[in-house]
C-alpha cells in the first residue's frame, strides 16, 4: 500500500537524515512539487536539534548560569539570522521583488481555498487530532514536565533536566525503525492511535512515580509514543488529500497544529495555577485520550461508509 510505504520511509528519514536514498524514494512516492521532501528535511533537522539542544543547554545553564546561556543562544540566533539574510534568496537584498497581495487578501484567499478540503471527513479528523497532539505537547511536555521534574518530586538540576529531554530524543532514534515497521504492517491509522495512547499513558502515570527508575520507564513509554506518532499525520493527510491539493492540505494541518501549540501552554499553566502540576498533566492526558478515541471512531465510520459504496461484483 502506498501510504504504508510512505509512512515507513518518512519515519526513518525523520530520525536518520543522512539516508539520501530514502529521501529520494519518499519524494518519488508521495511528494507533489517537493513539499513533502522539504518537510522531511526540516523534520530531520528538528530531530537533531531536539536531541542535542536540551543536553547542551542544560549543561551550559548549570555551569555558566541562565544569563550567560541565554546570551550564547541569542548570539547563535543573531549569527544565523545574518547568514540567512545573505544566503536565502527570499531575504537577499538584491532580489527583484514582485508586487504581491496584502496580508489580509492573501489570508482571505487561503482560507477560501481551504474550505473544500476542510469539508473532507478524513482531513477534518487528522487535523483535529494533530491540533490536540500539539496542544498536549505544548502543555504537557513543554510547560508542565520541566516544572514537575525540578520540583521536590524529582529535584533535577538544569543539567539533569536537559539529559531527560535528550533521552526522549535518543529513545526516539532507537525505536524509529521498529515503530516504522509497525506502521508499515498495521497501517498509519493504527500507528497514530497507538502513539497518542502511549503518550497519554506516560502523562497519566508520571505524577504517580517518585523514583528515578520509574520516571525513566514512564518517559521511555512517552518517547516511544512520540516516535510511533512521528510523521504519521503527514502520511495520513497526504494519502487522504487529492494529489493536486496535497500542499494545501499539509499547510492546513500545520496551521491548525500551530493553533494547538499556542493554546496548550496557556491552558496547562492556568490549570496548574488553579489546581496543581499533576492535575495539569492529567488534563492533557485526558484530552489526548479523547482525541485518539474520536479519531479512531471517526475514521472507522468513514471506512465503513466507503466500503458500503463499493459496487458488489457480479457473479
Amino acid at each position: 500500500m502506498r501510504g504504508c510505504k510512505g509512512q515507513l520511509t518518512a519515519s526513518l528519514l525523520s530520525r536518520f537524515p543522512f539516508v539520501k536514498f530514502f529521501v529520494f524514494f519518499f519524494h518519488k512516492v508521495l511528494c507533489v512539487g517537493g513539499v513533502v521532501w522539504f518537510a522531511i528535511q526540516v523534520m530531520a533537522g528538528f530531530s537533531a536539534g531536539a536531541a542535542l539542544g536540551p543536553a547542551v543547554g542544560g549543561a551550559l545553564c548549570e555551569y555558566f548560569g541562565p544569563p550567560t546561556s541565554f546570551a550564547m543562544v541569542a548570539g547563535l540566533f543573531s549569527a544565523l539570522g545574518i547568514r540567512n539574510m545573505f544566503s536565502i534568496q527570499e531575504t537577499a537584498k538584491n532580489i527583484n521583488r514582485q508586487p504581491s497581495d496584502s496580508f489580509g487578501t492573501a489570508l482571505k484567499n487561503s482560507v477560501r481555498s481551504w474550505g473544500p478540503l476542510l469539508r473532507d471527513r478524513q482531513i477534518q479528523s487528522i487535523c483535529g487530532l494533530n491540533a490536540m497532539y500539539w496542544f498536549a505537547l505544548s502543555g504537557g511536555q513543554m510547560t508542565v514536565l520541566p516544572l514537575l521534574l525540578v520540583s521536590d518530586q524529582f529535584g533535577l538540576t538544569p543539567g539533569g533536566l536537559g539529559l531527560v529531554y535528550a533521552g526522549l530524543s535518543t529513545v526516539g532514534v532507537l525505536f524509529a525503525q521498529p515503530m516504522a515497521m509497525f506502521a508499515d504492517k498495521l497501517g498509519v491509522r493504527a500507528a497514530i492511535v497507538t502513539g497518542c495512547s502511549l503518550i497519554g499513558s506516560g502523562m497519566l502515570l508520571l505524577p504517580f512515580v517518585s523514583t528515578f527508575e520509574g520516571m525513566a520507564g514512564v518517559m521511555g513509554l512517552w518517547a516511544i509514543g512520540s516516535t510511533a506518532l512521528g510523521s504519521t499525520p503527514m502520511a495520513f493527510i497526504t494519502e487522504a488529500a487529492p494529489a493536486d491539493r496535497r500542499p494545501e492540505a499539509l499547510a492546513i494541518m500545520r496551521t491548525i497544529g500551530d493553533v494547538g501549540l499556542l493554546a496548550g501552554a496557556s491552558f496547562a499553566g492556568a490549570v496548574a495555577d488553579l489546581t496543581s502540576l499533576p492535575m495539569a498533566m492529567h488534563s492533557n492526558s485526558g484530552l489526548l485520550f479523547v482525541a485518539a478515541t474520536w479519531f479512531a471512531m471517526r475514521t472507522a465510520v468513514w471506512r465503513q461508509q466507503q466500503g458500503s459504496k463499493r459496487p458488489t461484483p457480479e457473479p
